[in-house]
């Protein structure tokens, strides 16, 4: 397999492009090696070319994005959990005086609807 410098593809007298110019005769005998020559030439002067390189940089972007939902909804979820607990329990003993009370009744189930969710999200923390 010939090396990449031996095939000196930066450095060209014409307007045709290095990898043009260095493109062996017999196409079917050096394929393969021309293909990895091409793809080495073209990663070496733009590596945004490479589709490992494209892909890294997605995987980075959908890292940091999830890295700031986690800060922004998750980093205090224990705190969360202990709020809604105690304003459950507020409206739990406000509805205990008195239990006709529509409004308690609907936010209690609201307020028990979110405590729910906020401690199953706790749990999946924790395991």
């Amino acid at each position: 397999m010939a090396n990449i410098d031996d095939l000196n593809l930066t450095e060209t007298d014409s307007q045709e492009s290095p990898i043009r110019q260095n493109q062996p005769e017999n196409n079917d005998a050096n394929n393969e090696e021309w293909q990895v020559v091409r793809t080495r030439q073209r990663t070496r002067t733009n590596p945004s070319s490479n589709l490992m390189f494209q892909f890294n940089m997605k995987l980075t972007k959908v890292r940091q994005g999830l890295h700031q939902l986690n800060k922004a909804n998750f980093n205090s979820i224990d705190m969360q959990e202990l709020t809604l607990r105690e304003k459950l329990n507020d409206i739990q003993q406000n509805l205990a005086n008195d239990p006709g009370n529509l409004q308690l009744q609907a936010d209690e189930r609201e307020t028990y609807i979110q405590y729910r969710k906020v401690q199953q999200h706790a749990l999946s923390f924790l395991r």
